[in-house]
């Protein structure tokens, strides 16, 4: 039942609206980062925003094309385990600062905590949401997400540019890219594959 369901969530997202709309929601976090941090927190808003957009291009293109599929409810230990894994590594970013700044002083620990630890654990946690989607549903472009994203993570810190909320803006801005570009064409392809045929009037 379980490898079913997977097929047909694989099947599912060949549309190429999953890749768009995490384009999307890290195009705008990205933005935030970079131009109003103190609005990050409302970012979580963009759900009621993409998910009617989702729904009325699914019911325009999509469900005529392959019908409307509902899969089972996903298992609440996955909402669990999401929410343990962001206080871990909410944890682990302050755990982290509090060492630092006790070792090295304030001034020096956080500079390092900013260039460094922000930017890289901030990345991987990120990359869990993906990772999941690969796991569970067997999306190789999954696991891509979660090895790029940390790697871009990484790049940032090791160029040493930017810190703290930009190095985020511009981590986000780059994983926009292949989400959103990868995303159009897989939409465009899944059209091309699924044409509507057309209702002859002639009797």
């Amino acid at each position: 039942m379980k490898e079913m369901e997977r097929r047909v969530y694989q099947v599912m997202s060949e549309n190429g609206l999953l890749e768009m709309s995490i384009g999307v929601y890290l195009l705008v976090l990205g933005i935030m980062f970079l131009e109003a941090p103190k609005l990050v927190t409302f970012s979580a808003l963009m759900i009621f925003i993409l998910k009617p957009a989702i729904e009325k291009i699914q019911n325009r293109y999509i469900h005529p094309r392959i019908g409307y599929v509902k899969l089972r409810e996903t298992d609440s230990s996955v909402g669990k385990g999401i929410v343990i894994t962001a206080v871990v590594f909410i944890l682990t970013l302050v755990g982290s600062l509090i060492t630092l700044n006790l070792v090295l002083g304030s001034n020096q620990g956080s500079l390092i905590w900013f260039r460094w630890f922000f930017p890289i654990l901030s990345s991987v946690m990120f990359a869990f949401g993906p990772f999941w989607l690969g796991s569970t549903y067997g999306l190789k472009r999954g696991y891509f997400m979660a090895c790029f994203i940390p790697l871009v993570g990484i790049f940032v810190a090791v160029l040493g540019k930017t810190t703290g909320y930009t190095s985020l803006g511009i981590i986000f801005l780059t994983g926009a890219i292949p989400s959103v570009v990868s995303g159009i064409i897989m939409f465009k392809r899944f059209l091309l594959k699924y044409p509507i045929e057309e209702v002859s009037d002639e009797s």
